[in-house]
């Protein structure tokens, strides 16, 4: 392992200090991990170290017993995992299949929602691992200011994603468009209208994009109050051809408990949509994930994939 967890941004010199010792396990609990297996640290999370706690966990659970690991003022939630799982030509198979990746990634995102219950979260990506907890405490170390000023930004605040889509070349989209296009468009016979849709299909397709996300990137600024920070996703294209077409995510950042108040103004907001051919879909809450500061390159944490090897090289993408 040698690439660094999430990478980018300035470093800052802080007096190291040494690691506190994990949590020891509960008594009575086994270390699933046989001894000349390979093992390696999976990291769920950094919190506020002074307010870290150990999330709920039974035998049942998919992930060997968490603990927290301290350095500093930060807190990592973090598990002892048996390496071959991640790494190598049998992670290879066990991160292709459902069966092995689904109950980690839902146990993974449960763990999240309990830490947010009791301290800021800097989440990392299903799956990011250390090679050893020396190595996690050098990223802690070297970047406890940063994440400190991160707490302190989203402290009782959380994380919500709203999608907007679009029947972007729908009869009713390119007909809209075709109007604003052509001032004649009304004059035309319906013969006419039908050939001029279909030579003029690309462009008006594009233009009825821009004009979806045009009408989204209006009314998202509303969503202020409660909304405190707005950020804008990158789009994810599905891989089958969808009836209608994602054309904008944003993350907003929300004082917790605003909920409620959240999903009143997303569906005043997306009555005003529907009638313009949009759709509005709200989800969370979450830790703020969107609205984290990069870190340099620091120790040798990764991010094993899906459907391949969690070798050195693997790079998390968002």
């Amino acid at each position: 392992m040698n690439q660094a967890l999430d990478t980018r941004g300035a470093p800052y010199d802080e007096q190291r200090c040494p690691a506190v010792t994990p949590l020891a396990p509960q008594a009575g609990t086994a270390d699933r991990t046989s001894p000349r297996q390979a093992r390696a640290v999976y990291l769920f999370a950094l919190v506020r170290g002074v307010e870290a706690r150990a999330p709920l966990w039974s035998e049942k659970d998919p992930f060997p017993q968490l603990f927290i690991h301290r350095a500093g003022t930060i807190g990592a939630i973090v598990s002892m995992v048996t390496l071959d799982d991640y790494a190598g030509p049998v992670a290879s198979q066990l991160l292709g299949d459902l069966a092995f990746v689904g109950p980690r990634a839902v146990y993974h995102a449960g763990v999240l929602r309990q830490a947010m219950q009791w301290s800021p979260v800097y989440p990392v990506p299903f799956p990011t691992l250390y090679a050893s907890l020396d190595s996690l405490t050098d990223l802690m170390l070297a970047h406890q200011q940063t994440i400190g000023r991160f707490f302190e930004t989203v402290a009782g605040m959380e994380e919500w994603e709203l999608k907007a889509s679009a029947a972007i070349d729908g009869h009713a989209a390119l007909e809209a468009v075709a109007r604003d296009a052509w001032p004649d468009w009304a004059a035309l016979s319906p013969g006419v209208r039908y050939m001029k849709l279909c030579s003029d299909r690309p462009a008006l397709i594009a233009a009825s994009r821009r004009h979806a996300e045009e009408i989204v990137s209006r009314l998202v600024w509303r969503m202020r109050p409660p909304v405190a920070a707005i950020r804008r996703l990158t789009r994810q294209h599905p891989a089958d051809q969808a009836a209608t077409e994602l054309v904008a995510r944003f993350a907003l950042l929300t004082p917790a408990g605003d909920g409620a108040a959240l999903d009143g103004r997303a569906r005043v907001l997306g009555a005003e949509a529907v009638a313009c051919g949009v759709t509005l879909t709200l989800s969370g809450p979450w830790p703020a994930f969107s609205f984290r500061p990069d870190l340099p390159n620091c120790g040798d944490g990764h991010q094993a994939h899906p459907g391949r090897s969690a070798g050195p090289g693997a790079r998390r993408s968002d």
